[in-house]
């Protein structure tokens, strides 16, 4: 699947280690959760921690709609990051056309470069059912920096289950 610089440096840094998560149900459409780990060698080379945050609502009446809110801080040997996101979903056409819309504020820095990096991301995607089986999704994402730079995505998948 397709995952973005940040996404995949997250998922790398913890992907070995202690791991615990805990979530707490305050009511029947909103999820309140944490995870931490830390990734560990004896050399202390790849050393990392990371605490990840959340609020999910998985429907929002007035709207008709899904939403969730996150936070998300790493250190590594070479990087410190903090990343907050809000995604907001909703049925567009019930089963048959869903929307997702997203944002998230990452700052990062590389322990050989004092300079912080500040980027604005946000994406739209679309899941479209041609069939009961067949679905086809379309993404955007744009990644915008304090330095002028923009970069863009698109990608698109069609999924055929059975």
């Amino acid at each position: 699947s397709y995952k973005s610089f940040i996404d995949r440096l997250i998922e790398d840094e913890t992907r070995q280690g202690l791991r615990f998560g805990a979530s707490y149900r305050p009511f029947s459409f909103v999820t309140v959760g944490a995870n931490a780990s830390w990734r560990f060698q004896k050399s202390d080379i790849n050393v990392s921690r990371n605490l990840n945050g959340y609020v999910n609502f998985s429907r929002i009446p007035a709207l008709d709609m899904r939403a969730s809110l996150t936070a998300n801080f790493l250190q590594t040997n070479y990087l410190e990051s903090r990343m907050f996101g809000a995604r907001i979903s909703k049925d567009i056409i019930k089963k048959k056309l869903d929307g997702d819309l997203y944002y998230r504020m990452v700052n990062y820095r590389y322990s050989s470069n004092e300079a912080m990096v500040r980027q604005n991301i946000a994406g739209a995607s679309l899941s479209l059912a041609l069939l009961k089986q067949l679905t086809l999704y379309v993404y955007y994402e744009g990644t915008f920096d304090t330095r002028g730079q923009a970069y863009h995505r698109f990608n698109t998948r069609v999924i055929q289950r059975f």
